[in-house]
């Protein structure tokens, strides 16, 4: 007689991604075994989107090829946060939002500071942007002039009696 050995088969699959990360670690997993593979924030792999799960299957082969992070363009899908007033332009794994000139169809100024994060030059300085409106630093003499959209100093008299 002869005899036969069995061994138990494994799949390979990649233990890093780019843009992504993985419980797989050294590259081999188990029959009916499932690994993970996680995109960061701003990315997606186009078949399965942010996760992807991979098992291996009893002929020793993964259930998928191993994924692929790719940028998500937000602005293409719409998936940004800029407001209407403000134009959007995609980056590697993320966006940024750029205030428009005129803010068309807003009135005063106080309404046309409404970009969101440091966007703030529809406010003059030292005058922020800040919860959607032209604000002055706190502590100094300072009033924000909604005819100049900016902040003026605050002269101080003495009182008169």
């Amino acid at each position: 007689g002869s005899s036969f050995q069995c061994y138990p088969r494994n799949c390979s699959s990649e233990s890093t991604i780019a843009n992504g990360m993985t419980n797989l670690t050294g590259g081999q997993f188990s029959v009916n075994q499932t690994i993970n593979y996680t995109c960061h924030d701003g990315y997606h792999d186009v078949v399965s989107g942010r996760v992807s799960i991979v098992k291996c299957g009893v002929n020793g082969e993964p259930s998928r090829l191993t994924p692929s992070c790719v940028d998500i363009d937000e602005c293409a899908s719409r998936s940004h946060t800029c407001p209407e007033q403000a134009s959007c332009s995609n980056t590697i794994g993320s966006y940024n939002c750029t205030c428009q000139t005129v803010a068309e169809g807003s009135t005063g100024g106080e309404s046309m500071c409404n970009c969101k994060d440091n966007s703030n030059y529809l406010c003059l300085p030292p005058a922020v942007c800040t919860d959607n409106r032209c604000q002055c630093p706190s502590g100094g003499d300072y009033a924000y002039s909604q005819d100049t959209k900016a902040c003026i100093v605050i002269s101080h008299f003495p009182d008169v009696e």
